[in-house]
């Protein structure tokens, strides 16, 4: 009897201290990580920003590969949700709550212990790399057993972001290049007599209205037996977290006649020093070529002066391959 009542002693005696100790520890914690990934913003997101893309590089799959998981809502961003079983993981769900383009992505995660907490990764980029973070805000735990289980698996939960982002490092090294950005260089850009027509579009209707004006300008200069000297250009209005861009749909000419279709005008381009550079690839990449063009701008103490604008060097109903699409892209510098 003695022996029992003495290992009682000991047991409410280290309970008593660990609530003495619980009530010390934090009820709030915050966990993250971070990696350096040189590929661009685009890539990255889209394998944050889809529940179904976690496939490829997720921790959790790859500790279980036999875990099932079903998927709903849209396939990215806000409303994306996985729902998983899994014998190594457990039962749960995560949803995106959260979705802001090349730059964040916020979801909920549910490991059905009555508790949900955000968490979320974040891009930074820089002219080297794209510094990915992964991390998790856990606020409000419970005592004692909360604050407990967190200050004893924090070290695993570490290392469980790491493992991700070296996996998601990993896949998008493996991965072909679907683009290609050319030298940047320092150009004089002549002056240009243009045919012109302008509007304020939304991002997604800026190809289509492309595609309408450059085909109305091109009928005008052939209606009026107009030489074309150079390719299709579109000078934008705006930058990545513009809602609307005003375009100018623009085509080189050798000459303008006095009359002109209404909403069609005759304009000259002046005469500048740009920086430009090539980019190799479908439309919804040149993004990328941006983000390297802006950089070296930036890294050269170089001054912008005006919009930016596109030459559109391929035509792309007589080239199907997009890596054969080429699409000069300039920004005029002081």
């Amino acid at each position: 009897m003695k022996i029992v009542k003495s290992i009682l002693i000991i047991v409410v005696a280290i309970i008593a201290i660990l609530l003495v100790v619980t009530a010390f520890l934090p009820k709030e914690r915050t966990f993250s990580q971070s990696i350096n990934i040189e590929k661009s913003p685009r890539l990255i997101f889209a394998q944050l920003n889809s529940m179904k893309n976690w496939e490829n590089w997720s921790p959790f799959q790859e500790a279980d590969p036999e875990m099932t998981s079903e998927y709903s809502g849209p396939d990215f961003g806000v409303g994306s949700r996985q729902d998983w079983k899994s014998k190594v993981n457990g039962d749960g769900y995560m949803v995106i709550v959260e979705s802001i383009g090349n730059e964040k992505v916020v979801y909920d995660l549910d490991l059905g212990m009555g508790a949900i907490y955000p968490n979320w990764f974040t891009l930074e980029r820089n002219p080297e790399a794209v510094i990915v973070t992964w991390g998790v805000e856990m606020k409000d735990l419970s005592y004692p057993m909360g604050r407990l289980m967190m200050t004893i698996f924090s070290g695993q939960m570490d290392k469980v972001f790491v493992k991700g982002l070296e996996n998601l490092k990993k896949y998008l090294d493996e991965q072909p290049a679907d683009c290609y950005t050319g030298a940047i260089e320092v150009v004089d850009v002549p002056s240009r007599l243009v045919l012109a027509t302008s509007k304020t579009v939304i991002a997604s209707g800026i190809e289509v209205f492309l595609q309408q004006s450059f085909g109305a300008l091109t009928q005008v200069a052939k209606s009026n037996k107009l030489q074309i000297v150079g390719f299709p250009i579109a000078i934008y209005e705006g930058d990545e977290t513009s809602v609307e861009w005003g375009v100018t749909a623009v085509l080189p000419v050798s000459s303008v006649p006095l009359k002109l279709p209404e909403g069609i005008v005759k304009m000259e381009l002046p005469q500048t020093k740009a920086v430009c550079v090539i980019h190799s690839g479908a439309y919804n990449t040149v993004g990328d070529t941006y983000y390297k063009l802006i950089d070296q701008i930036m890294v050269n103490g170089m001054e912008i002066t005006g919009d930016s604008w596109e030459e559109y060097i391929t035509n792309p109903e007589l080239n199907k391959d997009p890596m054969q699409l080429q699409t000069k892209i300039c920004f005029p510098i002081k």
